[in-house]
């Protein structure tokens, strides 16, 4: 049974089911309740069911719910069932060369099947590459606070604090704290930030830095030298940490911390999940993608992407069903492939692996990715891509954003898997909205934060657009 929060009818009482599958009642006006606990629930609320009298919980309730979601599903279809499963426990964060990327490509592999796409090179819908894999659970990091009266505190990972970014070498480290950016012994000790303003300043003057986060990230960016003033040296080692944390590091009474760090890896081949539907050219071909990886976890905290980008996923999981069903009607000009490309996280070596295996196989290609859409207070899509080579893609695309009441807006977009595509002077545009960077790459990137109908939106926006355009050039 799939949950997630709503409100489904108003009537006089009203049951909440609870992200841990409790079930309480709420007596009294469904409407008045439904009205003021809207905006208050937290994230925990995974449904809300209201029925007319008080029935037992077992029977009863279950029928309810089940209506919700298929209800919800008939709408959204696998918009829903693909962002739910994605961010699900047993995905566990998507981080390549875990168990729940595993169960990530096994999931878009199988539905690439079942809808009926062919094999992307005609033989596998996997395509393999290799990557240095650094294990959550296989590494070693501790943070010690030491206070004057000659007690200490191990802090916990995940909750009060996680890596800013990785060095290759091992870090042991015990120092004495500052506040002051302008400590003049700055180069001895470790300095506390109030925030990421001031990382430049410092960075390469401590011992290490400490930055209070609002809520604790994670990173992927593995770091082993910097270059000063045309000389390499080791780059700096940083930690994230907690509200409470800083609070506690901020008491007269702390003598000191000691800082260890050191990465376990292993190369492992990762996977990319391509699918093709044939059209009646192929020399040409547009590549829809999104890519399937997050950040894992940190101690009990789990990074669930779901904007970034369990959404995106979705989008193309939606247009699989809907262009192939299309072919079946009437073939398209073009192939069309769909990628679920991995390790964007990691230098976008998913998708840089996979633009030099079928560059040289078609005449014309262009692309297509979806990253980070759907969030309710995401603000306008920006169409990312170098602008000379996509100038004509991109203004194609927007009309028929704008249909849907989609709004673009025209400022410097960000990092993602066309980027391979435009490096190799091939078309490459991304779609993702403005406002998401609040919320990626920590644990409150959650499904409460999704508009399945703008989601949706994108999606009927993309479909239109490659039945109606897909077959130009946009030279």
């Amino acid at each position: 049974m799939r949950k997630q929060s709503v409100v489904l009818s108003l009537f006089l009482s009203m049951i909440i089911i609870l992200g841990g599958g409790q079930m309480i009642i709420v007596q009294g006006d469904g409407a008045q309740l439904g009205n003021s606990m809207r905006e208050d629930m937290n994230s925990s609320v995974m449904a809300m069911v209201v029925v007319d009298e008080e029935i037992p919980i077992e029977e009863d309730v279950k029928p309810w719910v089940e209506q919700w979601h298929d209800q919800r599903m008939e709408s959204y279809g696998v918009l829903l069932e693909g962002v739910l499963t994605l961010t699900s426990d047993e995905h566990r964060g998507r981080l390549p060369g875990t168990e729940g990327n595993h169960l990530t490509v096994e999931y878009i592999e199988k539905y690439f099947k079942e809808i009926g796409l062919q094999p992307h090179d005609q033989v596998s819908y996997l395509q393999g590459f290799q990557q240095m894999i650094y294990h959550p659970d296989e590494q070693a990091l501790a943070l010690r606070i030491h206070f004057k009266d000659g007690t200490t505190r191990e802090a916990e990972l995940g909750m009060d604090y996680t890596e800013q970014s990785r060095v290759m070498r091992e870090v042991e480290m015990t120092a004495p704290i500052t506040f002051n950016i302008k400590d003049e012994d700055i180069k001895e000790k470790v300095i506390i930030l109030d925030g990421p303003e001031e990382i430049q300043h410092v960075y390469d003057q401590a011992q290490a830095v400490l930055i209070k986060r609002k809520v604790l990230g994670n990173s992927l960016r593995v770091w082993d030298k910097i270059m000063d003033n045309g000389e390499a040296r080791p780059a700096p080692f940083m930690f994230q940490i907690s509200q409470e944390l800083f609070e506690t590091l901020q008491a007269e009474n702390v003598e000191s911390v000691s800082l260890y760090s050191k990465l376990v890896g292993e190369e492992k081949t990762i996977y990319n999940v391509a699918g093709r539907i044939p059209g009646k050219d192929s020399n040409k071909v547009v590549v829809i993608s999104a890519h399937i990886d997050h950040l894992g976890w940190a101690g009990e905290k789990i990074f669930r992407g779901v904007v970034d980008n369990a959404a995106g996923v979705a989008v193309m999981m939606d247009l699989v069903q809907r262009l192939h069903h299309q072919s079946i009607e009437e073939p398209f000009q073009m192939d069309i492939i769909f990628v679920g490309f991995n390790s964007k996280k990691s230098e976008m070596l998913g998708s840089n692996a996979y633009i030099k295996q079928i560059k040289d196989k078609y005449d014309k290609i262009y692309n297509i990715n979806i990253d980070c859409v759907g969030r309710k207070t995401g603000g306008p899509i920006i169409i990312s891509g170098g602008e000379e080579i996509n100038q004509a893609l991109k203004k194609n695309i927007t009309k028929y954003l704008a249909i849907y009441g989609i709004n673009v807006e025209g400022q410097r977009g960000f990092d993602s898997d066309h980027l391979s595509f435009n490096k190799e002077e091939i078309r490459g545009v991304t779609l993702g909205q403005r406002d998401v960077l609040t919320v990626t790459h920590n644990p409150e990137d959650i499904v409460a934060l999704l508009d399945f109908d703008y989601i949706k939106g994108v999606s009927l926006s993309i479909y239109d657009f490659i039945v109606a355009e897909g077959y130009k050039s946009f030279d």
